[in-house]
């Protein structure tokens, strides 16, 4: 780059933008299993290995610079 400051501000810019894109995935997953959860209650059902899963790797997602 011609203008180094340009580039960094280019740079930052689109990582905050993958950081956005990753937080709203993360949000949504988290979002999506414990409707999975819960519907799966409803009928009397449970599948821990899924569940076991999301709770173990949400702390490791939320705790991520920039989730």
């Amino acid at each position: 780059c011609a203008a180094r400051g340009r580039c960094r501000m280019e740079d930052y810019r689109r990582g905050r933008a993958t950081a956005g894109r990753r937080a709203r995935r993360n949000e949504r997953f988290y979002e999506d299993g414990v409707e999975y959860i819960g519907r799966l209650r409803l009928l009397g059902r449970t599948d821990y290995p899924f569940e076991d899963e999301m709770y173990y790797t949400m702390p490791a997602i939320s705790s991520r610079p920039g989730a």
